[in-house]
């Protein structure tokens, strides 16, 4: 997770910080980015995984 939040503060400063209108863009794309901590599958397709099964 800490890759993860190392990802968010790049990218949303980068982008001109939190109240950029870029921010849903920044959220697409790293829940499309895939993690090991959940074993290599990409956090949105786990979420809707877990919704299913809920």
């Amino acid at each position: 997770m800490n890759d993860l939040a190392w990802h968010y503060k790049y990218l949303v400063l980068e982008s001109g910080g939190v109240h950029s209108p870029a921010l849903p863009d920044i959220v697409k794309e790293l829940n499309r980015m895939p993690m090991s901590a959940i074993e290599e599958v990409f956090p949105i397709k786990a979420f809707v995984a877990r919704l299913s099964t809920a």
